[in-house]
């Protein structure tokens, strides 16, 4: 069968997408933010990113079997009794035509969620836990998957979403809601003296209920389309800090938002580590697979995957609503017999041949040089201390750039931190990430786990602190991608050129984009924003870049 999953909508929505399965195997996926210039592609049909696959793959409109989306869109409206235009009015923005409005099924969003962390597990059984703003009826849900099979566990309503609290705790500190990672990063500089008066409001007994004093909407289960559940939360922290006018941009005389942030970080990891541990043990298992907004919380999957009892934990690497693309076009595969079970390949993206690229540099009349050993190329130039743009291959799926779409630099000096959140617009106190060699991994990260997305934060050894400060968080940690050889053979050379020149087996990496836009997906845009940030060299294929004023 082919598969189209799709995840967005004109009236809601963000971070739309589209993904394929051809028999069974994920083909391609990407974000139509990457393909449109609009970050999270607010209330949008991913028009542009289903023409990519089809056009991907070689294959018409005609051709597909089925087309799923994330969104149970019929169900939602009827809840808030109103019409919904129906599957014409979907199937015309996708290809211009009605005549496939009869191949569109609709998904439960946190099935979706669901299918898209369980299925490319790789595991066999597998706590799945969902956690976000909220789908139709539900803020978090737990599933129980075992083999092909995904059963719906338990829910928790949309007044008690652990997503709406930290989006309120986010526009607190005075950052747009959508950069909870920041609040997330922020958390680490404070203490959580909020703790006890925020579970005042909210809390979880032992068992693993919880209880909450917010009650923003007549139908707990209606979604809260007018954000009336942040704005509660946002005026409970009004009783103890007032809320934050400007954008934080230093820690330094913000110190109650860092701790505010701090106590629903605490709250946040005390409440799912409750959740986790009642239902592993329940359910005998040892993994778990997280995806919702919520699962890109670095620090929250380091705590789960440090309990004794859980072994193993697969974060789907497009967590938030991105994924669900590819999790509507698995639960139809699931639905229909085919084989769901594939290990996650994260780069399912657009590329470019050389050729390509050339073309579009000779255009800018850039200063470039064709390098046949480009990988060792790199390797010095970042031992020179240089920082560099990064453009291989496909582009990644999910928010976190992983090699082929990365700014890279030396890690050894603390003050390339700062020289790299300078260029990127970046607040300063934000941590940024380290790429390590699979090899060596367990010298400078206190776990051997791989963990090639990432996303889990883990404590760093004393050798980290030493030789690579710019990528140790205040607390301590580093939010890791491991690369192994086999993921990404390129960006596997880059550093391994990199330790035989410094003996350092790691480099830092971040996005390739600067402030409020998406990380750069053509030739054209890594253009664009190389000389927007002006970094020091722009690798291409095997093209070298310089920057030139």
């Amino acid at each position: 069968m082919i598969i189209l999953g799709v995840n967005g909508w004109i009236e809601r929505g963000h971070d739309a997408s589209a993904a394929l399965i051809v028999n069974g195997e994920p083909v391609c996926a990407v974000e139509e933010e990457r393909l449109i210039r609009e970050k999270h592609a607010y209330d949008r049909v991913p028009v542009t990113a289903a023409q990519f696959c089809l056009d991907y793959a070689g294959i018409s409109p005609d051709e597909i079997d089925k087309i799923g989306v994330s969104w149970n869109f019929p169900f939602l409206y009827k809840l808030h009794r109103r019409e919904w235009a129906g599957s014409q009015t979907l199937s015309h923005y996708l290809f211009g035509s009605e005549e496939y409005a009869q191949k569109i099924e609709y998904v439960d969003h946190h099935f979706a969620h669901a299918c898209g962390a369980y299925f490319p597990s790789g595991y066999n059984d597998a706590l799945v836990l969902i956690i976000d703003g909220q789908g139709e009826t539900f803020s978090t849900s737990l599933w129980w998957g075992e083999g092909s099979d995904l059963t719906f566990i338990k829910g928790y309503d949309v007044n008690r979403s652990f997503g709406y609290l930290y989006s309120a705790a986010t526009k607190h500190a005075g950052f747009r809601i959508g950069d909870e990672g920041k609040t997330m990063g922020l958390s680490a500089y404070g203490s959580p003296r909020y703790k006890e008066f925020l579970e005042k409001i909210m809390y979880m007994d032992k068992n693993g209920e919880l209880f909450t004093e917010i009650k923003s909407t007549p139908n707990p289960s209606c979604i809260d389309e007018e954000g009336e559940i942040i704005e509660q939360w946002h005026n409970h922290f009004e009783k103890q800090i007032p809320p934050s006018k400007i954008p934080l941009r230093q820690v330094e005389g913000n110190q109650c938002y860092a701790d505010l942030a701090a106590s629903v970080q605490m709250m946040l990891q005390e409440m799912v580590v409750t959740m986790v541990t009642k239902y592993t043990k329940k359910l005998n298992t040892k993994n778990v697979c997280i995806a919702g907004g919520v699962g890109l919380n670095c620090q929250l999957n380091g705590e789960i995957l440090s309990l004794p009892f859980v072994d193993n934990v697969f974060i789907q690497p497009a967590a938030n609503d991105g994924g669900t693309s590819l999790g509507a076009a698995l639960a139809l595969c699931s639905t229909n017999g085919e084989d769901t079970k594939r290990n996650m390949n994260v780069y399912m993206g657009p590329e470019f041949n050389n050729k390509y690229i050339e073309q579009c540099i000779k255009k800018r009349g850039l200063p470039y040089r064709k390098c046949s050993a480009v990988e060792k190329e790199t390797a010095s130039l970042l031992a020179e201390n240089k920082v560099i743009a990064v453009f291989q291959g496909r582009l990644e799926f999910g928010p976190r750039a992983l090699g082929n779409r990365s700014v890279l630099a030396d890690p050894s000096s603390f003050q390339i931190k700062d020289k790299v959140n300078v260029l990127k617009g970046r607040e300063l106190w934000r941590p940024l990430a380290p790429s390590i060699l699979t090899e060596r991994q367990e010298e400078y990260i206190s776990s051997d786990y791989v963990s090639p997305y990432m996303t889990i934060a883990f404590p760093v050894t004393d050798i980290t602190i030493e030789s690579a400060p710019a990528i140790v968080h205040v607390d301590k940690t580093a939010r890791i991608q491991t690369v192994p050889k086999d993921h990404n053979m390129t960006f596997w050379n880059i550093i391994r050129h990199f330790e035989q020149l410094t003996d350092l087996p790691i480099v830092l990496n971040t996005s390739f984009n600067k402030r409020g836009e998406p990380i750069v997906c053509t030739p054209d845009d890594a253009l664009n924003t190389f000389i927007k940030m002006k970094l020091d060299h722009l690798v291409m294929g095997t093209y070298i870049v310089d920057y030139r004023e």
